[in-house]
């Protein structure tokens, strides 16, 4: 029996890729942007018809005024395969916010303007939704 090892790359899934970064938060604006680029929505998830897939490049946390739809949306599109997502250093500030420290405190000490804009954004927010 004769065994071949096949070195060939995994066959091209996506038509393209849409970079998509800094979104703060802007879900509203987010879902202007997809409609845009000419994606379509099926029970909440955004697929390209040509096959084109978003590349998520960070910051999806702070400023705006809905993250947690934001996270919810981009998360549900991650779990689907029909979207990437990579951390920005808002995401990376949050994590260390809520990562105890030694003392009692959080790893982000000392970053006082993170702290304070994401304070109002727990763990715990980030998980179910509510419709």
């Amino acid at each position: 029996m004769k065994h071949e090892l096949l070195l060939q790359p995994p066959p091209l899934h996506h038509a393209g890729y849409d970079f998509i970064g800094d979104i703060h938060g802007q879900h509203g604006k987010l879902l202007q942007l997809l409609h845009k680029l000419g994606y379509e929505e099926l029970n909440g998830i955004h697929r390209h018809p040509e096959g084109r897939i978003p590349v998520f490049l960070g910051d999806l946390l702070d400023r705006g005024p809905d993250v947690r739809g934001l996270v919810h949306r981009v998360r549900t599109m991650v779990e689907a395969d029909a979207a990437f997502c990579i951390l920005g250093n808002h995401e990376y500030n949050f994590i260390l916010l809520h990562t105890p420290d030694r003392q009692g405190g959080c790893c982000a000490r000392g970053q006082k303007k993170t702290c304070a804009s994401a304070r109002p954004l727990t763990v715990p927010s980030l998980g179910t939704r509510k419709n």
